[in-house]
């Protein structure tokens, strides 16, 4: 069982997201409101969409 399970908000940063995925070895996360009711969740396949669209865009 995850003591301390990753979550993150609307204000978390996609580096820091990444990042925070990475060294978990985790592939997503759910992300919360400011009272912690879910949103969303967030996912590798998000990241590498992302990446995509940046690339061709940019």
């Amino acid at each position: 069982m995850v003591t301390k399970p990753v979550v993150f908000t609307r204000e978390t940063g996609l580096l820091d997201a990444v990042r925070v995925l990475v060294d978990r070895h985790i592939s997503g996360a759910p992300v919360v409101d400011e009272r912690g009711n879910l949103v969303g969740v967030l996912t590798e396949r998000d990241f590498l969409k992302a990446a995509l669209v940046a690339g061709y865009h940019g």
